[in-house]
């Protein structure tokens, strides 16, 4: 693959990478690093390192910490994807966007303190401040990462059904849409606590209505596009 290149060999390298971009706020980098769907194939990338985060690893606002357990689970998506577990690549990803979304709740709950401040302060101080904590350049990343949450739902989905036995340990044939549903319509709450004129909010439900009316499509429940069309009215 032509883009190789640019993931690191090992899972600690890579989350540093990730790091790293995320300081330049360069979301295209990142958007190509934190690619599941090529990622996952490259050969080379050393997939038998068994250091993957917990599940049920509690989520604290610290920008630092969330992304790089994002990164985390990230490399576990890719993992358990090289070795062709989709119920497990599955709920990685999802705790992937779970940990996103808390991202854009820090930058959400910054814009809205530096916005409620007292009008003594100086404007062009003020304008600085939201432009350093404007989250629109993770718009990229964010399509990547709603994208691929339905790619792997709609996988696990299909993989259910296809399992003639039940077992208590694997996840429904619904649960896996049940649970990205879920979080679209939380990441709907999180997109609505910017400013209507953040590009973040109006572009980010926009994906997320494309993604829902795309997963109504393939699982033919035309019923339901008329609901995810009215959850884009902002």
């Amino acid at each position: 693959m032509s883009n190789d290149f640019i993931y690191c060999r090992n899972q600690s390298d890579f989350i540093d990478s990730i790091l790293d971009t995320v300081k330049q706020h360069d979301g295209y980098l990142l958007d190509e690093l934190l690619n599941v769907t090529r990622m996952y194939k490259i050969d080379d990338l050393d997939f038998n390192d068994n250091n993957e985060p917990n599940l049920d690893q509690q989520l604290i606002n610290d920008l630092d910490f969330l992304w790089k357990l994002l990164s985390q689970f990230h490399w576990a998506v890719c993992r358990y994807l090289h070795f062709n577990d989709i119920d497990r690549a599955f709920r990685y990803q999802s705790k992937k966007f779970s940990c996103l979304m808390s991202i854009l709740n820090i930058y959400s709950s910054r814009m809205t303190a530096i916005t409620s401040t007292d009008d003594d302060h100086d404007f062009d101080q003020i304008n600085s401040s939201l432009n350093d904590d404007e989250p629109s350049w993770l718009l990229t990343v964010f399509n990547r990462h709603a994208h691929e949450l339905r790619l792997l739902a709609l996988l696990g989905n299909d993989e259910a059904n296809n399992d003639d036995t039940e077992t208590s340990d694997n996840m429904n044939s619904n649960s896996t849409i049940q649970t990205y549903n879920s979080q679209l319509l939380q990441a709907i709450n999180v997109l609505q606590r910017f400013s209507v004129t953040i590009k973040l909010r109006k572009v980010g439900i926009f994906i997320i209505v494309n993604q829902m009316l795309k997963t109504y499509y393939a699982l033919h429940k035309f019923n339901l596009c008329t609901y995810s069309i009215s959850k884009g009215k902002y």
